[in-house]
């Protein structure tokens, strides 16, 4: 059963306004189980290709299981009548478990932290999850994901200037990503 709650209200306004071009940036700290994923790891692309069949997302978990689990879930969304009825012009064309495309060139590429990324261009890049909480206290994991941001994610906007990045994770340690991430 779905309870409302302001802070659910206010994600969906900050994907609002990330979709429209008011904000590049966001950070969703949440603890588990908060929906945070949910809403802008799977519910979000389905929406903003909804309303541009052509956007591009490119979305990274900490493994390929998670990865494939939320873009899965998202292919569900697309592949249903209600979102059928609501978006008539997004239509599939591609329906791999990691690899969703519409016919208008739209994407949802899902893949983990680490993986090779090189030739995936995105408007949307979301990175969910991206360590174990186990991971946490590794100073050597914690700046191999941040190198690997900063030197391979943040390339693969089709146009920088106008790419959004989220970041959803629960918070794992005072430097973590989400506090280290520029």
């Amino acid at each position: 059963k779905l309870v409302r709650a302001d802070y659910l209200e206010y994600i969906c306004y900050i994907l609002m306004a990330a979709e429209s071009g008011n904000l590049t940036r966001a950070i969703f700290n949440l603890p588990p189980r908060h929906m945070k994923s949910l809403l802008v790891s799977v519910l979000f692309p389905a929406w903003a290709m909804g309303r541009n069949p052509s956007a591009k997302f490119l979305c990274i978990s900490y493994g390929d299981d998670l990865a494939h689990d939320h873009s899965a879930s998202t292919r569900k969304v697309l592949q249903s009548l209600q979102y059928q009825l609501i978006f008539p012009k997004t239509i599939l064309d591609k329906k791999a478990v990691d690899h969703i495309k519409t016919t208008a060139g739209g994407q949802r590429y899902a893949t983990a932290v680490g993986s090779d990324i090189i030739g995936f261009g995105a408007d949307f890049i979301i990175i969910d999850d991206p360590m174990q909480p186990d991971e946490s206290t590794s100073e050597t994991a914690k700046n191999r994901i941040l190198s690997w941001v900063q030197n391979s994610v943040m390339t693969r906007f089709n146009d920088p200037k106008t790419g959004v990045l989220m970041l959803v994770m629960h918070r794992l340690a005072p430097d973590d990503l989400s506090s280290t991430l520029e």
